[in-house]
């Protein structure tokens, strides 16, 4: 086995959510997610400031145990707290520190087993004007026998989802590294970790949406400044490639960049700054070099995260 003996700074304040890497993986990540929805209530709050984000003091109270692999998860401005369940496909509420009985929504064509399912979950910024809730999950298309990925969102009348519809399509699947996190930047857009899908080499093909950082609309559109709207041959929802497998996405409290959390191989996991257009040199060989601008593995050094 090998070790690591480089240290890696904490991520920045925020959401950062995580998904299974195998069997073993998942039942951890499971009960670390039921400790997640343990939730930190903080005695204070957290104080921001130009320089430096100071946590106060913090108590851990578990609020709620037994729930069903839950990997995703975001609050609702009232307090609610809506997450994914992994190996279902069901969407629930915790509301007033009690899980709802009847599911919010549940998607029936959802695929488990190795790192598919239902990976990622947001819900829309406006969500009191906007009551948007956004998933990622695995599908097999009937008509070519293949797994793929999409992004759906679903309307929320009270606890109840009314119905869903598919923003973005046939994102490139497999049995693993499928990515599937997603989540709002402070910019209003949303973005999509996709993993490799178990290749290498596709994280540096810009025609395949694999092993990047998607960026797009609400509603599914592309930005008109994303990076590679107007390039040739290559998919204009890519914001960043050359990435391995993501579990996590944060933006900073105080310069709202984002970051990403990079797994593997082995120990190489990584916390990356996302620059517009930038490759993080996941390449065929499956190997991790340096970044085109200069920082190994994409971390800046003296850059805070």
């Amino acid at each position: 086995m090998k070790s690591c003996n480089r240290q890696v700074a904490p991520p920045p304040a925020g959401s950062l959510r995580t998904k299974p890497l195998n069997a073993s993986r998942s039942l951890r990540l499971a009960v670390a997610a039921t400790a997640v929805l343990a939730i930190l209530f903080l005695s204070n709050g957290v104080t921001a400031s130009s320089s430096r984000i100071v946590p106060a003091e913090i108590a851990v109270k578990t609020i709620l145990s037994g729930l069903e692999w839950p990997v995703a998860i975001d609050f609702a401005p009232d307090g609610r707290l809506f997450y994914g369940e992994l190996l279902t496909g069901r969407v629930r509420i915790l509301s007033g520190g009690a899980l709802l009985e009847t599911p919010f929504y549940a998607f029936e064509d959802a695929v488990f087993f190795g790192e598919r399912g239902l990976l990622g979950l947001a819900l829309h910024p406006a969500f009191e004007t906007d009551p948007w809730v956004y998933v990622y999950y695995t599908y097999n298309d009937a008509t070519d026998g293949r797994d793929y990925n999409r992004i759906a969102r679903v309307w929320a009348n009270g606890d109840v989802g009314e119905f869903h519809e598919v923003i973005l399509d046939r994102i490139p699947g497999a049995l693993n590294h499928n990515g599937g996190v997603i989540g709002f930047g402070p910019d209003g857009m949303l973005y999509a970790l996709v993993g490799d899908t178990e290749d290498p080499a596709n994280a540096q093909n810009l025609s395949s949406q694999s092993g990047k950082v998607l960026r797009m609309t609400p509603e599914g559109a592309v930005p008109s400044d994303n990076p590679f709207s107007e390039v040739g041959g290559a998919d204009p929802y890519v914001f960043t490639f050359g990435h391995r497998n993501m579990f996590g996405l944060a933006h900073h409290p105080v310069t709202s960049q984002l970051y990403v959390t990079e797994n593997g191989p082995f120990c190489n996991d990584e916390v990356n700054l996302l620059v517009p257009g930038a490759n993080y040199v996941r390449d065929s060989a499956g190997t991790a070099g340096e970044h085109e601008s200069g920082r190994a593995g994409g971390y800046l050094p003296g850059v805070p995260v």
